[in-house]
Protein backbone atom coordinates (compact mmCIF):
# COMPACT_ATOMS: atom_id res chain seq x y z
CA UNK A 1 0.00 0.00 0.00
CA UNK A 2 1.06 3.38 -0.58
CA UNK A 3 1.88 5.69 2.26
CA UNK A 4 3.32 8.51 0.15
CA UNK A 5 2.36 11.99 1.34
CA UNK A 6 0.79 14.42 -1.45
CA UNK A 7 2.46 17.81 -1.70
CA UNK A 8 -0.12 19.73 0.97
CA UNK A 9 0.83 17.30 3.27
CA UNK A 10 3.98 17.97 3.07
CA UNK A 11 3.92 21.32 3.40
CA UNK A 12 1.33 20.85 6.43
CA UNK A 13 3.96 18.47 7.67
CA UNK A 14 6.97 20.71 7.62
CA UNK A 15 4.91 23.49 8.85
CA UNK A 16 3.84 21.72 12.14
CA UNK A 17 7.72 20.35 12.72
CA UNK A 18 8.85 24.21 12.32
CA UNK A 19 6.23 25.47 14.44
CA UNK A 20 7.49 23.19 17.30
CA UNK A 21 11.10 23.19 16.54
CA UNK A 22 10.79 27.42 16.50
CA UNK A 23 7.73 28.20 19.57
CA UNK A 24 7.70 24.91 21.24
CA UNK A 25 11.10 22.82 21.55
CA UNK A 26 11.42 20.18 24.35
CA UNK A 27 13.01 22.47 26.68
CA UNK A 28 9.77 24.76 26.36
CA UNK A 29 7.69 21.56 26.87
CA UNK A 30 9.44 20.86 29.94
CA UNK A 31 9.01 23.76 31.73
CA UNK A 32 5.03 23.18 30.92
CA UNK A 33 4.78 21.59 34.69
CA UNK A 34 5.69 25.12 36.46
CA UNK A 35 2.37 26.41 35.38
CA UNK A 36 0.50 23.94 33.12
CA UNK A 37 -3.00 25.89 32.75
CA UNK A 38 -1.49 28.91 31.88
CA UNK A 39 0.41 27.09 29.75
CA UNK A 40 -1.48 24.74 27.93
CA UNK A 41 -4.22 27.34 27.17
CA UNK A 42 -1.57 29.02 25.32
CA UNK A 43 -0.17 25.96 23.48
CA UNK A 44 -4.14 25.29 22.32
CA UNK A 45 -5.25 28.89 21.86
CA UNK A 46 -1.45 28.83 18.94
CA UNK A 47 -2.51 25.19 17.77
CA UNK A 48 -5.95 26.79 17.02
CA UNK A 49 -4.96 30.01 15.35
CA UNK A 50 -2.90 27.37 12.85
CA UNK A 51 -6.45 25.97 11.72
CA UNK A 52 -5.02 21.92 12.52
CA UNK A 53 -8.20 21.89 14.23
CA UNK A 54 -9.79 21.60 10.45
CA UNK A 55 -7.49 18.71 9.26
CA UNK A 56 -9.77 15.67 9.97
CA UNK A 57 -13.03 17.41 8.32
CA UNK A 58 -14.11 17.66 4.65
CA UNK A 59 -15.01 20.61 3.14
CA UNK A 60 -19.21 20.74 3.78
CA UNK A 61 -18.00 20.92 7.83
CA UNK A 62 -14.99 23.61 7.64
CA UNK A 63 -12.37 21.15 7.04
CA UNK A 64 -9.49 21.78 4.52
CA UNK A 65 -11.27 19.40 2.67
CA UNK A 66 -9.83 17.22 5.22
CA UNK A 67 -8.97 13.76 5.52
CA UNK A 68 -7.30 11.40 8.18
CA UNK A 69 -4.26 11.25 6.46
CA UNK A 70 -3.96 15.25 6.40
CA UNK A 71 -4.50 14.92 10.65
CA UNK A 72 -1.83 12.12 10.57
CA UNK A 73 1.30 14.36 9.76
CA UNK A 74 -0.04 16.68 12.37
CA UNK A 75 -0.35 14.10 15.42
CA UNK A 76 2.90 12.71 14.39
CA UNK A 77 4.49 15.78 14.29
CA UNK A 78 3.05 16.76 18.22
CA UNK A 79 4.14 13.23 19.26
CA UNK A 80 7.52 14.40 18.19
CA UNK A 81 7.48 17.66 19.83
CA UNK A 82 5.93 15.52 22.92
CA UNK A 83 2.78 17.98 22.68
CA UNK A 84 0.35 17.14 24.95
CA UNK A 85 -3.17 18.84 23.64
CA UNK A 86 -6.67 17.90 23.45
CA UNK A 87 -6.27 17.60 19.36
CA UNK A 88 -6.45 13.41 19.82
CA UNK A 89 -9.53 13.85 21.65
CA UNK A 90 -11.13 16.30 20.45
CA UNK A 91 -10.57 17.05 16.81
CA UNK A 92 -10.73 13.33 16.04
CA UNK A 93 -11.75 11.35 18.40
CA UNK A 94 -15.05 12.93 19.80
CA UNK A 95 -14.92 15.37 16.44
CA UNK A 96 -15.27 12.45 14.03
CA UNK A 97 -18.11 10.64 16.27
CA UNK A 98 -19.81 13.62 15.84
CA UNK A 99 -19.48 13.85 12.59
CA UNK A 100 -20.51 10.36 12.02
CA UNK A 101 -24.21 11.39 13.10
CA UNK A 102 -24.09 15.09 11.44
CA UNK A 103 -23.87 17.41 14.30
CA UNK A 104 -23.59 20.97 14.12
CA UNK A 105 -21.22 21.03 17.04
CA UNK A 106 -18.43 19.60 14.39
CA UNK A 107 -17.73 22.84 12.84
CA UNK A 108 -16.95 24.49 16.48
CA UNK A 109 -14.76 21.94 16.71
CA UNK A 110 -13.10 22.71 13.02
CA UNK A 111 -13.07 26.60 13.67
CA UNK A 112 -11.35 25.98 16.71
CA UNK A 113 -14.27 27.05 18.95
CA UNK A 114 -15.07 24.07 20.97
CA UNK A 115 -13.44 21.54 22.78
CA UNK A 116 -15.16 18.14 23.08
CA UNK A 117 -13.77 15.16 24.77
CA UNK A 118 -15.21 11.68 25.74
CA UNK A 119 -15.45 10.53 29.01
CA UNK A 120 -13.88 7.71 29.25
CA UNK A 121 -15.93 4.02 30.25
CA UNK A 122 -14.21 3.05 33.45
CA UNK A 123 -15.54 0.43 35.68
CA UNK A 124 -15.41 3.68 38.27
CA UNK A 125 -17.21 5.56 36.83
CA UNK A 126 -21.28 5.32 37.24
CA UNK A 127 -23.88 8.04 35.43
CA UNK A 128 -27.53 7.37 35.34
CA UNK A 129 -30.02 8.73 32.81
CA UNK A 130 -32.96 9.78 33.96
CA UNK A 131 -36.19 10.30 32.42
CA UNK A 132 -36.39 13.77 32.15
CA UNK A 133 -33.09 14.10 30.24
CA UNK A 134 -30.87 15.03 32.86
CA UNK A 135 -27.57 13.30 34.18
CA UNK A 136 -26.30 11.97 37.44
CA UNK A 137 -22.93 10.36 38.43
CA UNK A 138 -19.16 10.61 38.13
CA UNK A 139 -17.03 10.64 35.09
CA UNK A 140 -13.39 9.67 35.89
CA UNK A 141 -9.57 9.80 33.84
CA UNK A 142 -11.16 12.06 31.67
CA UNK A 143 -8.78 14.06 29.36
CA UNK A 144 -8.96 18.11 29.23
CA UNK A 145 -10.91 18.70 31.87
CA UNK A 146 -9.36 22.54 31.93
CA UNK A 147 -10.27 23.24 28.18
CA UNK A 148 -12.95 21.36 27.32
CA UNK A 149 -16.12 23.14 26.15
CA UNK A 150 -18.46 20.15 25.92
CA UNK A 151 -18.28 16.43 27.00
CA UNK A 152 -20.01 13.02 25.33
CA UNK A 153 -20.57 11.03 28.33
CA UNK A 154 -20.80 7.17 27.84
CA UNK A 155 -24.07 5.55 28.88
CA UNK A 156 -25.40 1.99 27.71
CA UNK A 157 -23.96 0.20 24.74
CA UNK A 158 -22.73 2.95 21.98
CA UNK A 159 -24.77 5.96 23.30
CA UNK A 160 -23.29 9.29 24.62
CA UNK A 161 -24.95 12.25 26.07
CA UNK A 162 -23.78 15.51 24.69
CA UNK A 163 -23.29 17.88 27.73
CA UNK A 164 -22.23 21.24 28.27
CA UNK A 165 -19.39 22.04 30.22
CA UNK A 166 -20.36 24.88 31.88
CA UNK A 167 -22.62 22.48 33.74
CA UNK A 168 -20.28 20.12 35.90
CA UNK A 169 -17.29 21.46 37.78
CA UNK A 170 -14.18 19.33 37.04
CA UNK A 171 -10.78 18.67 39.31
CA UNK A 172 -7.62 17.87 37.73
CA UNK A 173 -5.96 15.02 39.15
CA UNK A 174 -3.00 14.66 39.97
CA UNK A 175 -1.13 12.04 36.40
CA UNK A 176 2.50 11.11 35.50
CA UNK A 177 1.40 11.23 32.02
CA UNK A 178 1.70 14.61 30.30
CA UNK A 179 -1.80 15.03 29.33
CA UNK A 180 -4.21 17.26 31.79
CA UNK A 181 -6.53 14.04 33.56
CA UNK A 182 -9.54 15.01 35.70
CA UNK A 183 -13.03 13.67 37.00
CA UNK A 184 -16.32 15.70 37.37
CA UNK A 185 -19.63 15.25 38.62
CA UNK A 186 -23.02 15.50 37.55
CA UNK A 187 -25.44 16.78 39.28
CA UNK A 188 -29.04 16.76 37.62
CA UNK A 189 -26.98 18.00 34.37
CA UNK A 190 -29.01 18.93 31.62
CA UNK A 191 -28.57 16.67 28.51
CA UNK A 192 -27.79 19.04 25.51
CA UNK A 193 -28.44 15.94 22.70
CA UNK A 194 -27.84 11.76 22.70
CA UNK A 195 -26.12 9.97 19.78
CA UNK A 196 -25.32 6.82 18.62
CA UNK A 197 -22.11 6.89 16.85
CA UNK A 198 -21.20 3.62 17.78
CA UNK A 199 -17.83 2.94 18.23
CA UNK A 200 -16.21 5.68 15.60
CA UNK A 201 -14.90 8.07 18.38
CA UNK A 202 -12.91 4.96 20.19
CA UNK A 203 -11.96 3.50 17.12
CA UNK A 204 -10.77 6.48 15.67
CA UNK A 205 -9.03 8.33 18.86
CA UNK A 206 -6.84 4.74 19.13
CA UNK A 207 -5.87 5.59 15.64
CA UNK A 208 -4.80 9.14 16.56
CA UNK A 209 -3.45 7.96 19.95
CA UNK A 210 -1.30 5.31 17.82
CA UNK A 211 0.53 7.43 15.45
CA UNK A 212 1.09 10.14 18.43
CA UNK A 213 2.88 7.37 19.91
CA UNK A 214 4.65 6.19 16.99
CA UNK A 215 6.72 9.39 17.00
CA UNK A 216 7.07 10.01 20.59
CA UNK A 217 9.00 7.02 20.17
CA UNK A 218 10.89 8.23 17.57
CA UNK A 219 11.77 11.39 19.52
CA UNK A 220 13.35 9.32 22.42
CA UNK A 221 14.99 7.16 20.00
CA UNK A 222 16.63 9.96 18.47
CA UNK A 223 17.70 11.16 21.37
CA UNK A 224 18.93 7.79 22.69
CA UNK A 225 21.01 7.59 19.98
CA UNK A 226 22.80 11.10 20.26
CA UNK A 227 23.76 10.92 23.91
CA UNK A 228 25.11 7.65 22.70
CA UNK A 229 27.53 9.21 20.36
CA UNK A 230 28.49 11.91 22.51
CA UNK A 231 28.58 10.42 26.19
CA UNK A 232 32.37 8.67 26.81
CA UNK A 233 33.06 6.12 28.92
CA UNK A 234 36.15 3.95 29.02
CA UNK A 235 37.81 6.38 26.66
CA UNK A 236 35.02 5.66 23.60
CA UNK A 237 31.50 6.59 23.17
CA UNK A 238 29.19 4.35 24.63
CA UNK A 239 27.17 3.84 21.57
CA UNK A 240 30.03 1.66 20.35
CA UNK A 241 29.07 -1.16 23.33
CA UNK A 242 27.26 -3.91 21.26
CA UNK A 243 24.60 -3.98 24.05
CA UNK A 244 23.38 -0.32 23.39
CA UNK A 245 23.89 -1.27 19.94
CA UNK A 246 21.28 -3.93 20.06
CA UNK A 247 18.88 -2.13 22.09
CA UNK A 248 18.46 0.65 19.77
CA UNK A 249 18.09 -1.53 16.84
CA UNK A 250 15.52 -3.25 19.24
CA UNK A 251 13.63 -0.01 19.45
CA UNK A 252 14.12 1.04 15.59
CA UNK A 253 12.69 -2.32 14.80
CA UNK A 254 9.48 -1.91 16.88
CA UNK A 255 8.98 1.35 15.96
CA UNK A 256 9.05 0.38 12.04
CA UNK A 257 6.76 -2.41 12.91
CA UNK A 258 4.44 0.14 14.34
CA UNK A 259 5.01 2.69 11.63
CA UNK A 260 3.47 0.42 8.82
CA UNK A 261 0.67 -0.48 10.87
CA UNK A 262 -0.17 3.72 11.99
CA UNK A 263 -0.13 4.57 8.25
CA UNK A 264 -2.01 1.32 6.74
CA UNK A 265 -4.95 2.18 9.32
CA UNK A 266 -4.84 6.18 8.28
CA UNK A 267 -4.86 5.62 4.45
CA UNK A 268 -7.85 3.02 5.27
CA UNK A 269 -9.96 5.44 7.27
CA UNK A 270 -13.59 5.47 5.70
CA UNK A 271 -13.07 2.32 4.16
CA UNK A 272 -13.45 -1.32 4.82
CA UNK A 273 -10.68 -2.55 7.52
CA UNK A 274 -10.12 0.85 9.03
CA UNK A 275 -11.75 -0.37 12.42
CA UNK A 276 -10.04 -3.32 12.32
CA UNK A 277 -6.15 -1.72 11.58
CA UNK A 278 -7.00 0.94 14.09
CA UNK A 279 -6.90 -1.47 16.50
CA UNK A 280 -3.86 -3.78 15.55
CA UNK A 281 -2.07 -0.33 15.36
CA UNK A 282 -3.55 0.82 19.35
CA UNK A 283 -2.89 -1.99 20.70
CA UNK A 284 0.79 -2.79 19.34
CA UNK A 285 2.05 0.53 19.80
CA UNK A 286 0.61 0.66 22.98
CA UNK A 287 2.71 -2.08 24.54
CA UNK A 288 6.05 -0.98 21.92
CA UNK A 289 5.98 2.79 22.47
CA UNK A 290 6.28 2.99 26.10
CA UNK A 291 8.38 0.29 25.90
CA UNK A 292 10.78 2.06 23.49
CA UNK A 293 10.84 5.18 25.79
CA UNK A 294 11.95 3.46 29.05
CA UNK A 295 14.70 1.67 26.86
CA UNK A 296 15.52 5.33 25.72
CA UNK A 297 15.82 6.64 29.70
CA UNK A 298 18.39 3.42 30.32
CA UNK A 299 20.38 4.51 27.43
CA UNK A 300 21.04 7.64 28.93
CA UNK A 301 21.90 5.71 32.28
CA UNK A 302 21.35 8.06 35.53
CA UNK A 303 20.91 11.33 33.98
CA UNK A 304 17.95 10.07 32.10
CA UNK A 305 16.02 9.61 35.49
CA UNK A 306 16.23 13.03 36.30
CA UNK A 307 12.71 15.00 36.54
CA UNK A 308 14.66 17.84 33.79
CA UNK A 309 15.98 15.40 31.41
CA UNK A 310 13.63 15.91 28.29
CA UNK A 311 14.09 11.85 27.00
CA UNK A 312 11.76 11.96 29.96
CA UNK A 313 8.74 13.93 28.26
CA UNK A 314 8.30 10.98 25.57
CA UNK A 315 8.29 8.63 27.67
CA UNK A 316 5.30 10.42 30.09
CA UNK A 317 3.38 11.06 26.99
CA UNK A 318 3.12 7.15 26.04
CA UNK A 319 2.54 6.88 29.72
CA UNK A 320 -0.52 8.81 29.39
CA UNK A 321 -1.80 7.79 26.12
CA UNK A 322 -0.72 3.89 25.95
CA UNK A 323 -4.22 3.18 27.52
CA UNK A 324 -7.00 5.62 25.71
CA UNK A 325 -9.50 4.84 23.90
CA UNK A 326 -8.72 0.56 25.03
CA UNK A 327 -6.25 -0.91 27.11
CA UNK A 328 -3.84 -3.19 24.20
CA UNK A 329 -4.97 -6.79 25.86
CA UNK A 330 -8.74 -5.40 25.88
CA UNK A 331 -8.20 -4.12 21.82
CA UNK A 332 -6.73 -7.75 21.18
CA UNK A 333 -9.83 -8.90 22.85
CA UNK A 334 -12.12 -7.24 21.09
CA UNK A 335 -10.63 -7.47 17.71
CA UNK A 336 -10.22 -11.89 18.62
CA UNK A 337 -14.17 -11.55 19.07
CA UNK A 338 -15.37 -9.59 16.17
CA UNK A 339 -12.67 -12.37 13.98
CA UNK A 340 -14.65 -14.97 15.50
CA UNK A 341 -18.06 -13.83 14.76
CA UNK A 342 -17.64 -13.29 11.38
CA UNK A 343 -16.37 -16.47 10.67
CA UNK A 344 -18.98 -18.09 12.10
CA UNK A 345 -21.03 -16.50 9.80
Amino acid sequence: MDYELNEPQRLLKRAAADFFAREYPLDRMRDFRHDPDTNERELWTAISAMGWNAAPFSEEIGGYPGSFMDAAVLLEEMGRGACASPFVHSAVAAGLALAEVNHPLVKAIAAGDAVTVMAPRTLLSSVQHSADGHLDGTCLAVPWVNLATHYLVPLGSQRYALVDAKAVTPDRLDSAGLDCIGRFELRDARVMDLLDPGDTGTVCGGAAVALVLLDAGSRSLDLAVAYAKDRIQFGKPIGSFQALQHKCADMLIALEAGRNLAYKAATLHGQEGFARLARYAKAYLGEAVPRVTRDAIQVHGGVGFIDDHKVQLCYRLALGLANSYGRPGDIRRDVAEIQIAAAGR
